[in-house]
């Protein structure tokens, strides 16, 4: 006799059912608990991340105030390489005071 023919026999047995009972609240316990950890931790990674950048973009806009005022690409070469060290920055661009790319970096 297979387990699915054992079950068809006991379908009406008070055991079966609380057992089935049991495992599927289980089941759907460590499920919900599953996806509320993954969106936990998910958000709480993004909120890391944001917080480093704006602390990585204020650090930049401190150090080269000077350069970009005076619009001297020189000036920013230390900062911007002082920031392109720190894991995950790809590429920092800093801005002019009318929000255009600051050209005079290239």
């Amino acid at each position: 006799m297979g387990m699915h023919d054992t079950l068809k026999q006991r379908h009406d047995s008070l055991g079966l059912r609380f057992f089935l009972l049991f495992a599927s609240t289980i089941a759907v316990i460590s499920i919900s608990s599953t996806v509320l950890f993954y969106q936990q931790q998910r958000r709480i990674l993004r909120e890391n991340v944001t917080h480093e950048g704006q602390i990585l973009a204020r650090l930049l806009a401190h150090n080269a105030r000077l350069g970009v005022f005076a619009e001297n690409g020189e000036l920013l070469k230390d900062p911007v390489e002082g920031i392109l060290q720190h894991d995950g920055v790809a590429r920092p661009v800093p801005w002019t005071q009318d929000k255009s790319h600051a050209a005079f970096l290239s």
